[in-house]
């Protein structure tokens, strides 16, 4: 519109005009007020979305947030990690270190000081089989191999937790079918 030399155009969106709106939908929140687990809600979602998208007057029925997927899971006999001298603290720090790092000291080279973080080499902690490569130490100074006290899974479960009003949820997205004005129906 740049282009026309004979007046100033200047584009405005036109205010919403009366029972059409200019909504972008709704959010519905499922909750699990009976203490249905995650598999049962999930599964009461998605029969909600299906008859929610049979329904002429809906369109853009979703899920909303992140979708289950597959997880690794480190199971930890407690007893057996006790039984050996591994506390919890002693767990949480090594795995804290070998998989992302931990901040270790400070030292001076060339007039700065430079931090010293450790961690795990990434050639052994790339895949769940490394795990038969980390020994713990313990409460003795010896060392414990992790496969003794943990075990490994793969599982499929949520990625994130929604809450509405303090109780499981999952939200959904809804947007209403865009309304023909009276006078065209």
């Amino acid at each position: 519109m740049g282009g026309i030399s004979e007046a100033i155009v200047v584009p405005i969106v036109p205010p919403a005009v009366m029972e059409l709106g200019n909504s972008n939908g709704f959010s519905a929140y499922l909750q699990a007020n009976a203490g249905q687990s995650h598999e049962e809600l999930l599964a009461a979602r998605n029969q909600l979305l299906g008859m929610a998208s049979q329904d002429p007057r809906l369109t853009g029925v979703r899920p909303n947030g992140v979708e289950d997927a597959s997880q690794f899971r480190l199971n930890i006999d407690w007893a057996e990690a006790g039984a050996v001298g591994v506390t919890a603290t002693d767990v949480g720090t090594f795995l804290t270190t070998i998989w992302s790092s931990s901040y270790v000291n400070d030292f001076l080279y060339e007039g700065r000081v430079k931090r010293v973080y450790v961690q795990g080499e990434p050639w052994a902690r790339t895949s769940p089989d490394d795990m038969a490569l980390w020994r713990i130490p313990n409460a003795n100074g010896d060392f414990v191999d992790l496969s003794t006290i943990a075990t490994q899974e793969w599982v499929f479960g949520p990625q994130q937790v929604s809450r509405y009003n303090a109780l499981p949820s999952m939200e959904s997205k809804v947007r209403p079918q865009a309304a023909t004005p009276r006078a065209m129906r």
